[in-house]
């Protein structure tokens, strides 16, 4: 991934932004808070000891069925993010 890729979305969640503005309000979601490996795209690191805030990220996944064909499968998962306050 790079830098720049790093900073794009597919999908905005406007609850996840009100979480995280919340936590944060300092902070803009989708433009200071990232995953672990989105910051390191960025040549960035986190701070050593810091945890990361939960939220909930849809994920899509193509799943080929037993008759061949292929379906697209959305799923909920919850990933950690770091705000850019916790940065080395």
């Amino acid at each position: 991934m790079t830098s720049i890729e790093a900073k794009k979305f597919n999908y905005y969640s406007a609850k996840n932004a009100e979480i995280l503005t919340a936590i944060c309000p300092k902070c803009q979601p989708y433009k200071d808070w990232f995953t672990f490996k989105r910051w390191l795209a960025q040549g960035e690191t986190v701070a050593k000891n810091q945890h990361g805030t939960r939220i909930y990220v849809i994920i899509e996944k193509e799943v080929t069925n037993t008759d061949g064909s292929i379906e697209k499968v959305e799923f909920k998962r919850m990933i950690p993010v770091f705000c850019r306050h916790q940065l080395a």
